[in-house]
């Protein structure tokens, strides 16, 4: 069988955050940098992917096209708004997911991996797409660099690499399992 989820031949779960781990989550998974700062790390990342709307937008603006993007059309749980068209099209392919806050569906995780198998794209979440950086890190290449906004602070900034794969995977792994 072919393995679904790093070195897993588990097949992906529909998970919800305990009450628990939202302290533990509010906390960024890498360094924050902000302004300046971040535009040149946003530059100099390589192969990059971005879970947000803002940072999406930012790299965009930055001239950076994100190999894969995250977008639910909210920021900080506002008032919703369509993701642009020509944001879409920044993009090869575009899929999207549903997805209820505080949760980790199977058809986000799904989309997640087929735009990774694809060659990239943009994922539109129906919901919130606050814990997709959890699967994101699980299944994206070693050296890739995902931004996530934390509010208040800049930009965290994640390397993908067996380290922080198994923290996102140990975090998933503590969830309540709904299926």
């Amino acid at each position: 069988m072919a393995a679904t989820r790093s070195g897993s031949s588990e097949p992906p779960r529909h998970l919800r955050l305990r009450p628990e781990q939202r302290g533990e989550l509010g906390r960024p998974l890498g360094p924050v940098l902000a302004g300046r700062s971040a535009e040149e790390a946003v530059r100099r990342s390589g192969r990059l992917a971005t879970c947000g709307d803002v940072v999406t937008e930012e790299a965009l603006g930055w001239g950076v096209v994100p190999f894969l993007a995250v977008m639910d059309g909210r920021t900080q749980r506002g008032i919703p708004h369509p993701v642009a068209p020509t944001t879409q099209r920044a993009f090869p392919r575009v899929r999207s997911a549903r997805n209820p806050p505080g949760e980790i569906t199977v058809a986000l995780q799904e989309g997640l991996r087929a735009l990774v198998g694809d060659g990239g794209g943009l994922l539109l979440v129906e919901g919130e797409e606050d814990l997709a950086l959890l699967p994101l890190v699980e299944v994206l290449p070693d050296r890739t660099t995902v931004i996530y906004g934390q509010p208040g602070a800049g930009v965290a900034f994640v390397e993908v690499d067996r380290s922080s794969r198994a923290r996102a995977r140990a975090l998933m792994d503590r969830m309540e399992v709904l299926a």
